[in-house]
């Protein structure tokens, strides 16, 4: 079991291989400026890559430090480098400028090509993560509330009841009638 800051050191070696194999593929000087946090905790992101164009002139990559604990170099070798491709499209590919801005999918032939070069296919190829401890454990249930019409009771998701707070009306989908909340 390695710790934190051997992992972290990991990353940051793995981050320097990426960009040499960026400068061989499209120029000796190119540089995807990236910075690295650790702080997602989302349960159902591995990791995320976000190029804010007109906050700062950096990609973020964000990762779960706990995952990185429990996978180690798997993690680095399958999350890390997906989520450095997406900066690597983002900023070579799809263009950062107004001038120079193609619309490439998240996940496209131009994202498949990049990861090809850094030796991964783009998508985990292991089943392990799904089977994460952390995420199993953080993996949070909506509330259901209940609602109710003429006819019958709606178990409703915090989401949908949201939305029913802000103004939107849902209807019973056997009687017609608005659903609303039971007391």
């Amino acid at each position: 079991m390695s710790d934190i800051a051997e992992l972290k050191r990991k990353i940051f070696t793995r981050k320097s291989e990426l960009e040499q194999i960026v400068k061989e593929k499209i120029h000796k000087h190119a540089r995807v400026d990236t910075r690295i946090n650790f702080d997602l905790s989302s349960s159902k992101t591995l990791g995320k890559s976000q190029f804010f164009n007109f906050v700062s002139p950096y990609h973020v990559i964000s990762l779960n430090a706990k995952l990185l604990l429990e996978f180690g170099d798997l993690y680095i070798n399958e999350v890390f480098v997906h989520e450095y491709a997406h900066a690597v499209v983002a900023e070579y590919i799809s263009g950062t400028s107004k001038t120079n801005f193609k619309k490439v999918k998240p996940h496209g032939q131009e994202f498949k090509e990049v990861c090809s070069w850094f030796g991964i296919v783009g998508k985990s190829t292991t089943s392990l993560f799904s089977k994460s401890e952390t995420l199993n454990i953080e993996k949070r249930r909506q509330k259901k509330w209940t609602y109710s019409c003429s006819c019958r009771e709606h178990n409703i998701t915090t989401t949908k009841h949201n939305k029913i707070l802000r103004g939107a009306q849902y209807n019973c989908k056997i009687c017609k009638e608005a659903i609303k909340l039971v007391s």
